[in-house]
């Protein structure tokens, strides 16, 4: 009987050990799941934060979203038009005749006009029977559907780092742009216009 009693007490021994060291391997999983949620909420945080930085960046400093106000650049853009501006374009190429760009400057009372840039430093530019001369060629433009508004004789000289630029819309006065206030230095170009995104039906790249 005494060495049955004592089988007992060894088995109640290990089963009491085989207990805790179940309780062991649950606590030490839990804790290995707690960590490795805590590593997957630290992580999708990181990502999160990087993915901020990454889009605050881009829109700062590389590509802006822009929306289209006023009737100075129709028939290519409308009011509610939206682009993708691309910021950084000057520092890359030259701006091209032709290319629709966001200015901002002292002359456009610091608000962003977007207009097409028509001459470049050194061009010379004039208005005849409703078109448009540089440097004595007249100037293809095939998105117009309508007349340069302008007396003839009007004449201007774009200096060095700047440029002459145009709304598409230029009868009547329904764009404000350099034939007002004149050539715009390097410095205001903010972007070009590279690619419109709304609306869905007229979405459209710009060269």
């Amino acid at each position: 009987m005494e060495n049955n009693f004592d089988d007992n007490n060894k088995n109640i021994d290990i089963n009491e050990e085989a207990k805790a060291a179940s309780e062991n391997e649950i606590l030490e999983a839990a804790e290995a799941m707690a960590k490795a949620k805590q590593d997957d909420i630290k992580s999708w945080i990181y990502s999160i934060v990087i993915t901020v930085a990454i889009t605050l960046f881009l829109v700062n400093f590389v590509f802006a979203l822009t929306r289209v106000e006023g009737i100075s650049m129709e028939p290519t853009l409308h009011t509610g038009d939206r682009v993708f501006e691309w910021k950084l374009f000057k520092y890359f190429k030259e701006p091209n005749r032709g290319d629709i760009v966001v200015i901002k400057g002292e002359k456009t009372n610091n608000e962003h006009y977007i207009k097409r840039l028509i001459g470049l430093a050194g061009d010379v530019i004039d208005i005849i029977d409703g078109d448009v001369y540089v440097n004595g060629n007249k100037l293809d433009e095939p998105y117009l559907d309508r007349k340069t508004s302008e007396q003839n004789g009007n004449h201007w000289v774009v200096p060095e780092d700047s440029y002459f630029v145009m709304g598409d819309n230029r009868e009547g006065g329904n764009s404000y742009d350099s034939r007002s206030f004149g050539p715009v230095e390097k410095k205001y170009l903010q972007g070009k216009a590279v690619f419109r995104f709304w609306p869905l039906n007229k979405l459209k790249i710009f060269r």
